[in-house]
């Protein structure tokens, strides 16, 4: 833990005890203190309820109350809190049945998977160790805190991550523990694949992955070679990278509507992230926070994600069993008048960008493109960069049509005939995008969807347009989207099409294979 973290703990902990509570670092944190490595995924207990918390710190996150678990925000961190807890599983399967609250550590450690991940540190760096977790540290050995074979039934998953501790930390299993894994394996089959594979992709990238799977046999209990999505998913637009970095969270799970856990779980092979940028900012400073921001996320998941920079890469997502993340720039002034500003966003990995949000800039102004904007228009053309006209004017849309010789989309708009505002596309402009290649990503903003969001997808088949239609929810960028509550729940969209005359072939187009048409045409 470092001098800042440090400083952090001890400050929370005396604001804890200032208000009558106690508070602990838990878990793989207190773990890896003691192995000395570094580690800031940091988990935290106490003996205050959220209701408590809310009292001393009344900005917190507490729609999860009722789990006893709340996020409070704290020096510029998002801080997880969970109070002291049992557990108890009447279907030993998963999710307890019943939460206990207590005072106890030790009664809470009785539910936690491993002697190593059940030790508890106070800000005098006194450590709390009911099940010998340090004895097992030394040994190098991972071990269940009781019966290994009810600690796997109440949750399949331990198992695999037992075995990705192994890996990780380059330590034994327990032969009790090991017996337990053989003797359980078959209850993987009820979990989730989306699970599986999140757990899967973590243990690829430790050398001795492919002598342990064998070793376990996991390809018999496990499908492993690639993903058996029902349907295959493609976001055009969301600003989670802004959101995420503005709001302290992470990419891996977080209170968004995006995270990789909802990605897994909603079935998507491919999210693109914009970088929004807004032009009262220092927008080349913020670009590089972002950025920098979003690179660390990436860095960390590279296991389940592969950034997509050409048609190869998306070609690898599936073989590779991960979802694919195509970086996008929300607001072309960034370009500052300047060509090479565009190799250089291309070198770092952009491969789409929105050419204005809502005002002037350097590329398009209320006449149309400005000839710095024709330029930028015809470079991406050439570099083999995604040109988006959403937030563009109607003058803006026609140059840009006129000027690409590729195919232009509209990442999240609707259809002005549905519901009429400037930001949605009018009949002609869908006409001329269709004539250019292109297609339209359905927005999920009530203000731009209207009475039904349906509407517009019957509206673009009447039209016989379904060929350019794809999904471009605006996930991060709006409140409360119609239909869906975040990414893992895209798929309630795919059953409101089939309840309105929509057939597996159309559904497809829409949700993944009319953009993987573009990706193929323009990314090089």
């Amino acid at each position: 833990m470092n001098s800042m973290n440090r400083e952090l703990f001890n400050e929370l902990s005396l604001l804890f005890e200032k208000n009558g509570f106690s508070l602990f670092l838990v878990g793989g944190a207190v773990r890896d203190f003691l192995l000395k490595k570094e580690n800031n995924d940091f988990d935290f207990v106490s003996d205050a309820l959220p209701n408590d918390i809310k009292k001393f710190f009344p900005d917190g996150n507490y729609s999860f109350e009722k789990f006893g678990s709340c996020k409070i925000p704290f020096h510029n961190n998002i801080i997880d809190i969970v109070t002291l807890r049992k557990e108890e599983y009447d279907n030993l399967f998963r999710t307890p049945q019943k939460i206990i609250y207590t005072n106890s550590l030790y009664e809470d450690s009785l539910r936690r998977d491993f002697t190593i991940n059940a030790l508890y540190m106070d800000k005098n760096n006194k450590i709390y160790d009911f099940h010998n977790g340090i004895n097992d540290l030394n040994n190098k050995l991972i071990k269940t805190i009781g019966d290994p074979n009810i600690r796997f039934k109440e949750d399949p998953l331990r198992m695999l991550r037992c075995i990705r501790f192994s890996l990780s930390l380059n330590f034994k299993i327990d032969q009790e523990t090991e017996k337990a894994i053989f003797n359980n394996l078959d209850l993987l089959k009820k979990i989730s694949y989306q699970l599986i594979f999140l757990e899967i992709n973590k243990m690829k990238q430790y050398n001795n992955f492919i002598k342990i799977k064998e070793y376990f046999k996991l390809e018999n209990y496990i499908y492993l070679k690639q993903i058996k999505r029902k349907m295959d998913v493609i976001d055009l637009h969301a600003d989670t990278i802004t959101k995420c970095f503005n709001n302290n969270e992470h990419l891996f799970n977080n209170d968004l509507h995006v995270d990789i856990q909802k990605l897994y779980k909603g079935e998507y092979l491919l999210q693109c992230l914009a970088i929004f940028l807004n032009k009262k900012d220092d927008i080349k400073q913020k670009f590089k926070e972002y950025y920098e921001f979003f690179m660390k996320e990436y860095q960390k998941n590279q296991n389940t994600l592969i950034l997509v920079k050409n048609y190869d890469d998306f070609l690898s997502i599936k073989k590779e069993n991960k979802i694919g993340i195509l970086l996008s720039i929300e607001e072309g002034d960034i370009l500052d008048n300047d060509l090479s500003n565009l190799d250089y966003l291309y070198s770092l990995g952009i491969r789409m960008i929105t050419l204005s949000w809502n005002y002037d800039n350097c590329l398009c102004n209320q006449l149309g493109l400005t000839p710095f904007g024709k330029e930028v228009v015809k470079k991406m053309n050439h570099l083999g960069m995604i040109i988006d006209v959403s937030h563009a004017n109607d003058k803006v849309f026609f140059d840009v049509i006129n000027c690409s010789t590729k195919p232009v989309i509209a990442s999240h708009s609707n259809c002005r005939n549905i519901c009429n505002v400037k930001r949605n596309l009018s009949d002609e402009m869908l006409k001329k995008l269709v004539e250019n290649g292109g297609l339209i990503g359905i927005n999920l903003y009530k203000n731009f969807v209207g009475e039904n969001l349906i509407d517009h997808f019957l509206h673009l088949k009447k039209l016989g347009y379904l060929n350019h239609v794809g999904l471009g929810t605006d996930f991060d960028g709006i409140d409360n989207p119609v239909c869906v509550n975040n990414a893992s729940e895209i798929g309630k969209l795919s059953t409101l099409l089939k309840e309105n005359g929509f057939n597996e072939n159309e559904i497809r187009k829409i949700f993944y294979q009319n953009f993987q048409m573009v990706i193929k045409n323009i990314l090089k």
